[in-house]
């Protein structure tokens, strides 16, 4: 064989090699992307604030791995850009933005055990009534904040808030049928006991948040 016919019977090989080891490294570029941004709303969603800048944010980040993709594909041949590709990152970033809307909120409770304590304490007391809280955090909501219990026939509220107020913060409540106990507010259910609320405004609830209505 001469050493032109060697190249050439190289050449189909090292080309494949080139845009698998691609792929492989836009994959992880890609699961490298879906961490930043879970990380980003992680650092950005609190309750009472709209969703609309940690959403964005995860357009954004994936965005710019869309372009930067594109950018890259001369080098590597036009199979790199195939449309499965496109599809991954549009996927993933779906997956994130479900995770900033659905996940993150739910999530700060559900792994903040003192959260669950201090509510059902609240619960237990069966008086209304606010008190300051020095240490600690609840969710999002570090120390000094204010836990206020509003007890209802036959339902309560504990509320979990930071001063100045202008935000929201956090409901856990028992028993009423839900959206009946703040007609006029702004709240999303996070599960089970565990609400977020925000203060309403001129122009409405925030995104992410819904009226409450009466019932």
């Amino acid at each position: 064989m001469s050493h032109d016919a060697a190249i050439l019977d190289q050449t189909p090989k090292q080309s494949g090699w080139r845009i698998g080891a691609a792929r492989h490294l836009f994959l992880v570029v890609e699961l490298v992307a879906l961490l930043i941004a879970g990380t980003v709303s992680w650092l950005i969603v609190r309750p009472g604030k709209s969703l609309l800048l940690p959403i964005a944010a995860d357009v954004l980040i994936f965005v710019i791995v869309g372009v930067s993709r594109h950018w890259i594909r001369p080098m590597q041949g036009r199979r790199l850009n195939s449309r499965g590709s496109s599809w991954s990152i549009a996927a993933i970033c779906i997956v994130s933005v479900f995770w900033t809307y659905f996940g993150v909120l739910a999530a700060s409770v559900v792994f903040d055990s003192a959260a669950a304590s201090a509510a059902r304490h609240e619960v237990a007391i069966s008086a209304s009534g606010c008190q300051p809280v020095e240490h600690g955090s609840v969710g999002f909501i570090n120390a000094p904040y204010v836990i206020c219990t509003h007890v209802f026939s036959g339902a309560s509220i504990v509320e979990f808030t930071k001063a100045p107020y202008v935000d929201g913060g956090y409901y856990y409540v028992t028993g009423q049928s839900k959206g009946s106990w703040d007609p006029d507010g702004c709240a999303r259910h996070l599960f089970g006991n565990w609400w977020a609320y925000a203060i309403a405004v001129n122009s409405g609830c925030p995104l992410g948040y819904g009226m409450q209505g009466g019932g």
